[in-house]
């Protein structure tokens, strides 16, 4: 909740609702703002955080 927990929100600059920070193992973190299709959701997966 990004009213109840602002701090967090800036610190991972949540502008947006929803927001999805993928995070991998290797690699830079990528945020994902706004309602995804789930065929763009799985792609994200697939590409960002490898695995299929």
């Amino acid at each position: 909740n990004t009213e109840e927990q602002q701090e967090l929100a800036a610190a991972f600059q949540i502008r947006s609702i929803p927001s999805i920070l993928f995070i991998p193992k290797d690699g830079q973190p990528q945020m994902a703002t706004g309602a995804l299709p789930k065929e763009s959701f799985k792609k994200a997966i697939a590409d960002i955080l490898k695995i299929n």
